[in-house]
């Protein structure tokens, strides 16, 4: 007897700790959650939205039987037409329907280490006339149509704050999230759950938790909102903890992402890890590097049976002295985006390492581009994006909702505490 009271009592103060983990971290976490989820609830429906709000900049006719120009002849007519703009990054695929969108830089140097302004850092271009639509100034106001879908995507990815101090807030977030899953998971299992499976009532058990996944027909407002947010968290538990992993992907990528999952797969990517400190200079033009990568394309395609769909955009990485060219092939997980890369030398245009999206010697490529998938959106087409826009309503209902139950049981404990005190 005393044994059994010493075991209740030892899982009576986890569950105590638990509840008061899940409880601080939830109120801590709640208004991140609530930004995120209403943000990538928006950013579902991003291209759509852009279009809607800025057909000018976005939305191209295309002429009976127009042919896009060539990818290499529409950036010298960005150059022509902004001297003052470069960009590191060339698109080599023309959607229908719509513009050719460049990311762009300053040339030049305003002083050591200090680019010159531009005012934009995005251009539009008609990929069948090569006109310039217009530029922007990418995530800069929520008030301006131009830029309100942008700032909604800097708002959900770095919090509308500078890049460093953003992406470590978002990361902090996102690891807490993920620890929360575990936790809230853990608070929904019946109590005594060890000696129900000793005495041999495992269905008993299985019953009890059934509760915890129903939401009660006719119950009081305050029970409504408690089995709102518990079974709420049951069912959509296994996203809820894919984006928050991805999350820490995306923010603590080398910092707790790889530490940890590079004791369960093995990655390959060669592109990964700390840049040279002196890269050797790339010498080799955009045509050259275009046609490396096209020859090494129809060379690995050939060899190992991949079925090229499209490329999708070569970019010039000089800080580690290379070209990326990147293609969507049938290794792909996403949809329409490519994941399949192949990476050029700078200066002899020779192949220096592929991105393989399912990589048969490294399972963590195909778990990362699934990741990055379910998060952005990019698999199971609409079905999956409505999915998605409705998660982060949930997201934030759950926040909101655990919110409320915390202020429900603090008002319950002041009421009870100055009961007791008036006797």
């Amino acid at each position: 007897m005393p044994g059994e009271v010493r075991k209740r009592g030892s899982a009576w103060s986890l569950r105590s700790g638990l509840v008061l983990a899940h409880r601080w971290m939830g109120l801590a976490l709640a208004g991140f959650l609530v930004v995120l989820g209403v943000s990538g609830s928006v950013l579902a429906f991003e291209d759509e939205l852009e279009a809607w709000l800025n057909p000018d900049l976005f939305v191209v006719a295309a002429p009976p039987g127009g042919v896009p120009l060539d990818p290499l002849l529409l950036r010298e007519r960005m150059t022509a037409a902004l001297p003052g703009a470069c960009s590191d990054l060339l698109p080599l695929r023309a959607e229908p329907g719509r513009s050719v969108r460049m990311r762009v830089r300053p040339c030049a140097q305003a002083g050591p280490g200090q680019p010159a302004a531009l005012g934009y850092d995005e251009v539009f271009f008609d990929p069948y006339t090569g006109e310039l639509l217009g530029v922007r100034l990418w995530g800069a106001s929520l008030w301006d149509p131009r830029t309100a879908v942008s700032f909604v995507y800097r708002l959900h990815s770095l919090l509308a704050a500078p890049p460093w101090w953003g992406r470590l807030a978002l990361g902090i977030v996102a690891l807490a999230w993920t620890l929360d899953c575990f936790v809230g998971l853990a608070l929904t299992l019946p109590r005594g759950a060890a000696a129900d499976r000793r005495a041999g009532a495992a269905r008993n058990w299985w019953q009890r938790w059934a509760v915890a996944w129903r939401i009660k027909a006719g119950a009081s407002a305050t029970r409504l909102t408690l089995d709102l947010h518990r079974a709420g968290g049951l069912w959509l538990w296994a996203l809820l903890l894919v984006f928050a992993w991805s999350s820490v992907m995306f923010t603590l990528r080398d910092q707790v992402y790889y530490p940890v999952m590079t004791r369960l797969l093995t990655f390959n990517e060669p592109l990964r890890g700390p840049l040279p400190p002196s890269p050797p200079p790339v010498t080799l033009g955009w045509r050259e590097a275009l046609e490396a990568g096209r020859q090494a394309a129809r060379e690995l395609a050939r060899r190992n049976g991949w079925q090229t769909a499209e490329e999708v955009f070569l970019v010039r990485l000089a800080a580690r002295g290379v070209y990326g060219y990147w293609l969507h092939t049938d290794l792909d997980v996403r949809d329409g985006d490519g994941a399949t890369g192949i990476i050029i030398d700078g200066q002899s245009g020779q192949v220096r390492g592929l991105v393989l999206p399912r990589d048969p010697g490294a399972a963590g490529n195909a778990f990362n581009q699934w990741m990055y998938g379910l998060h952005m959106a990019q698999v199971f087409g609409l079905p999956y994006r409505l999915l998605v826009a409705a998660l982060g309503i949930a997201v934030a209902v759950l926040s909101v909702t655990g919110v409320f139950i915390w202020r429900k049981k603090r008002h319950a404990r002041q009421v009870g505490a100055a009961r007791r005190g008036l006797h």
